[in-house]
């Protein structure tokens, strides 16, 4: 299971439920979604502003398995095979939809694109 570094102490691998906390340093995050704009902003260098202001790699994006707005992207040393996770399910996630940047989870031979767009393309067929 990949671990996510506390964005304050960078040394303690932060739990991640309810209200995540750092065991080393006794930081405490009210949800999954501040501590991954946190993780975002001090660990990968990314925020809400320059994204909206610069364009480029959204910040957090929106877990397909939970809902919440607290996936990240996690840093190399984190992880070998997983690219992002979110910080208040724990999902993990490898590829992101072609079409509309999804986070997704996907294993060779599925399709590029996520079950929404996917569904969304049939219809309109």
């Amino acid at each position: 299971m990949p671990i996510a570094r506390c964005p304050r102490c960078r040394q303690a691998e932060v739990h991640i439920d309810e209200q995540p906390s750092c065991p080393g340093c006794g930081a405490v995050w009210e949800s999954g979604a501040e501590l991954a704009g946190e993780y975002a902003e001090e660990i990968l260098g990314l925020n809400s502003y320059t994204w909206v202001k610069d364009g480029g790699e959204e910040p957090t994006a929106e877990c397909p398995d939970c809902g919440e707005q607290a996936v990240v992207s996690i840093q190399p040393g984190d992880t070998t095979f997983w690219t992002m996770m979110c910080m208040s399910c724990e999902s993990l996630f490898n590829d992101r939809c072609t079409r509309c940047s999804a986070p997704q989870h996907r294993e060779d031979g599925d399709l590029i694109i996520c079950t929404t767009c996917w569904n969304d393309v049939v219809s309109r067929s």
